[in-house]
């Protein structure tokens, strides 16, 4: 919901002033456990191992950021990558 008020918020004064308006993507920034425990979901690197999957459509596949973390996973540091905490 804050995402869809953020977008009014910018798109609202744009109609005043006839400017046009392109939307970008969905995207999410990975800074905290639960959005780096999205982001491995999504990649198909979870613990319970499920399969990938994309809650955003026309998602990028990140090979390298899947390639990257999958050794850090090998290494034995999974809890620390993948945390399991809400």
């Amino acid at each position: 919901m804050n995402a869809l008020l953020g977008a009014l918020r910018t798109f609202w004064p744009t109609q005043s002033s006839a400017l046009p308006v392109d939307l970008l993507p969905m995207w999410y920034d990975v800074d905290e456990a639960a959005t780096l425990r999205l982001l491995c979901d999504e990649l198909g690197l979870s613990p319970n191992g499920a399969g990938p999957h994309t809650r955003y459509e026309g998602g990028y596949a990140a090979p390298f950021t899947r390639n990257y973390l999958d050794e850090l996973i090998k290494k034995g540091d999974s809890e620390r990558f993948i945390p399991t905490d809400g």
